[in-house]
């Protein structure tokens, strides 16, 4: 994780939907796109959240024990990344999106229209990249460190 910087902190996630959406980030790098399947290979053309720049991914999937993997080179680094639903902590509390509702990465307004990109971490609250932190009302309001209340922008 040391090479990542700000993985443990923001965390990681990957979404890929059915209709041919994928975004994934570690920390506070990732990006959002759309893919296609061929094989085993699923090829998605993104652009980085960090740089705004184009990116394209290639991601290998192997059935390793029973369990899908999908691996992909970046930066350097080969990453590795699995399903994870259901997962528990120490103590068998959800740890998953039953415990932490909303979206990974959220674009969000606020009445005087600044407008922040905000990332979940790992203990369900928010963090933009001024690290700004961000509360979740779990349906539509996130409150920041200041009070500020903050909407998600409408597409």
């Amino acid at each position: 994780m040391e090479a990542i910087p700000g993985a443990m902190e923001f965390g990681s996630s990957m979404e890929i939907t059915s209709d041919g959406h994928i975004s994934w980030y570690i920390g506070a790098d990732g990006g959002i796109g759309t893919y296609s399947l061929s094989g085993n290979i699923l090829s998605a053309d993104m652009t980085n959240d960090f740089e705004g720049s184009s990116m394209k991914m290639e991601f290998t999937a192997e059935k390793t024990d029973g369990v899908l993997f999908l691996y992909t080179e970046y930066k350097g680094l080969l990453l590795c990344w699995s399903q994870g639903e259901g997962e528990t902590g120490k103590d068998g509390e959800d740890t998953g999106e039953a415990a932490h509702p909303g979206a990974d990465v959220v674009e969000l307004v606020n009445l005087r229209g600044d407008t922040t990109t905000v990332y979940k971490l790992a203990d369900g609250t928010y963090m933009d990249r001024i690290e700004r932190r961000f509360a979740y009302n779990g349906t539509d309001t996130w409150i920041d460190e200041d009070g500020v209340e903050w909407n998600e922008v409408v597409k």
